[in-house]
């Protein structure tokens, strides 16, 4: 073979490396020359505002890099129960590999629950308040009025400007009964009231927020407090808000305890189908023997009723209901508000609606419904102000007792005196 012949191999063994480069450099290298897009910017979670507001109040520094994550260094007291003293904080879920030093932040992580477990302890709220949206006038949105459909707008009388506290509840409910299934609700209590209401992840994730307590009193309802709420109207708050979940929800819970009621019936029926045909096998078994029954066979239907009673206690343990909530964050935010009062006219004269402009929204302020308590955005006049859900409900009769004539109130009725016997 000649020296010619023998130089094509590698001219061949080239061409098929550049060609197996170019498919390992993919469409990035066919693409080379164009401007790649920018990913999307990850968005913050109120969970991520809370924790990066708790590792600062408690004395630790927290900076953002460039690329979402945070450079933080913990307080002593965190830093022991973490075993380090600073960390990079990752709070990306999607992320496949955590960079070197990375700490990933969940609620359920290891930082979360050492956040947990502190914030049960010394109780911390993270306090921020709310900006002014730009080129927000008090006195055109006091104008254009609160809708009420029924009602006609005639005047307004717009206070001063004032900062009004809310507070975010963040809790998770576990429901447990078999199979746990879980749900993350956001829950806000205005100081009407107060009244509370479920926010979403979304509405919570576009307000803008500064940290801090802002300048100037700050208000819950009308009682000027000193920028924080007072620990016990916190706990009353809470017991309240309890309450609430409980009211709102109680078609959930209830389809939740029939289902893990009918899923225990039905364990609870195969276990004692199966030991009862276990025992009477076992019957029949000495029967055919025709044997007394000795010391042994009286061991083992004894095991057999100890076994039963252990699967049935098992299996009413497994599928006893009971959802837990549990408390994992609280923002105390402080909202610029005008207070104003729109007068209306009715088909039964002029009323009132006190309201508040929301500078921080641009728009009215959301109001409770005297009659379910939920915070809506319009009003229907029927009687009196409802929502859309408690239409055809204010005008319902109910029983009242009779003024006395005196104008007080009515004396108890007395007890039939008895019977003198003749």
């Amino acid at each position: 073979m000649s020296a010619r012949g023998r130089a094509k191999p590698p001219a061949k063994t080239a061409a098929s490396a550049k060609k197996k480069a170019s498919a390992r450099a993919g469409p990035s290298a066919q693409t080379a020359g164009e401007t790649p897009v920018p990913a999307a910017p990850r968005q913050e979670t109120p969970f991520e505002h809370f924790v990066v507001d708790f590792v600062r109040a408690r004395g630790g520094s927290v900076s953002l890099r460039e690329d979402g994550d945070y450079d933080a260094s913990f307080d002593p007291e965190l830093a022991k129960k973490l075993r380090r003293t600073n960390a990079r904080l990752v709070f990306d879920a999607e992320r496949a590999i955590l960079p070197r030093g990375g700490l990933f932040v969940a609620p359920g992580s290891r930082l979360g629950l050492a956040l947990l477990d502190l914030g049960r302890g010394r109780g911390h709220v993270a306090r921020s308040h709310l900006t002014e949206a730009p080129d927000v006038d008090a006195t055109v949105l006091a104008k254009q009025g609160f809708p009420v459909h029924g009602a006609r707008a005639t005047g307004y009388d717009l206070g001063d400007k004032r900062w009004v506290l809310e507070v975010v509840f963040h809790a998770t409910l576990t429901y447990k009964g078999g199979m746990a299934e879980q749900e993350l609700r956001t829950m806000v209590a205005d100081p009407r009231g107060p009244r509370f209401d479920f926010i979403e992840t979304e509405d919570r994730r576009a307000w803008k927020l500064e940290d801090g307590v802002p300048e100037g009193e700050v208000f819950w309802g009308e009682t000027p407090i000193a920028g924080a709420l007072p620990r016990d109207q916190a706990w009353q708050l809470w017991s309240e808000l309890v309450g609430w979940v409980n009211r709102v929800l109680e078609p959930r819970l209830e389809r939740w305890r029939k289902r893990c009621e009918e899923s225990r019936d039905r364990d609870l029926a195969r276990i004692n189908d199966y030991y009862e045909t276990r025992l009477a096998e076992e019957r029949e078994r000495r029967r055919r023997r025709g044997q007394s029954e000795d010391q042994e066979d009286q061991a083992t239907e004894a095991e057999l009723k100890l076994e039963w009673g252990r699967r049935v206690k098992s299996v009413r343990t497994r599928w006893e209901p009971q959802v837990e909530m549990r408390l994992w964050g609280i923002e105390e935010i402080a909202r610029p508000r005008v207070p104003v009062t729109w007068r209306f006219k009715t088909p039964q004269g002029e009323r009132t609606l006190e309201g508040e402009i929301d500078l921080a929204q641009g728009a009215p302020a959301r109001l409770p419904c005297p009659i379910c308590g939920r915070l809506v955005g319009e009003f229907w006049w029927e009687g009196g102000f409802v929502c859309r859900r408690c239409r055809g409900r204010a005008g319902r009769l109910s029983v009242v007792p009779p003024p006395a004539a005196n104008g007080s109130a009515p004396a108890a009725p007395k007890s039939p005196k008895k019977a003198r016997k003749r």
